[in-house]
């Protein structure tokens, strides 16, 4: 599952790719651009061109300073985060087809995994697998008998994540939906399975 969106204010849009070493030399009259999507306003962004943070202007949050995810962050970041060694590999083989950057991030997959460990989630969908990256970080951390519902309409995708379902050994917990998700949602709901899962 990969997400993006660009966000519109009063001075410009963000859109969630690119430098950020490049974007602080645009003016805020042009467009911006950034690795991740933020929120902004005009005097903060100042703030995070000769800081590591960015402060919320509305004084309902009390000036609330959140940290901005800088180059050196990141690096940080992904060079900390549990990756289990099948995921690495997966991740390694994607990086070398089309559209690999749809694929999350290892710290995005750590992310999920933790939130479906902490609902105690036992049967979860992901909407777009691509190549599983995500979907097997899940499907890794579901209890005994849990299961995943992968819907993917892209055929050669859809072999690669198979191939690390099995090598992961994680087969017999993920059902894979080859077709439009949106089939596959509407008639899982006509089977009566509407609100048994949690999406990812």
């Amino acid at each position: 599952m990969a997400l993006g969106f660009a966000m519109s204010t009063g001075s410009g849009v963000v859109p969630p790719w690119a430098n950020p070493s490049i974007a602080f030399g645009y003016s805020l009259t042009r467009r911006l651009i950034v690795s991740r999507p933020i929120y902004y306003h005009p005097e903060s962004l100042r703030s995070v061109l000769h800081t590591n943070t960015v402060v919320a202007t509305d004084d309902n949050y009390g000036h609330k300073e959140v940290i901005s995810v800088n180059p050196r962050l990141y690096d940080y970041l992904l060079a900390n985060v549990r990756e289990p060694k099948i995921l690495s590999e997966l991740r390694e083989e994607t990086a070398t087809m089309r559209g690999s950057q749809m694929q999350v991030s290892p710290d995005q997959a750590q992310l999920l995994a933790m939130l479906v460990q902490i609902m105690g989630a036992k049967r979860c969908i992901e909407v777009g697998v691509y190549t599983g990256y995500s979907s097997l970080a899940v499907a890794l951390v579901l209890p005994e008998g849990g299961q995943l519902v992968a819907c993917e309409r892209d055929t050669k995708s859809l072999e690669v994540a198979q191939k690390y379902y099995e090598r992961a050994g994680v087969s017999k917990k993920v059902i894979v939906k080859h077709g439009l998700a949106a089939d596959t949602l509407k008639s899982m709901i006509q089977n009566g399975e509407g609100g048994r899962y949690l999406l990812t």
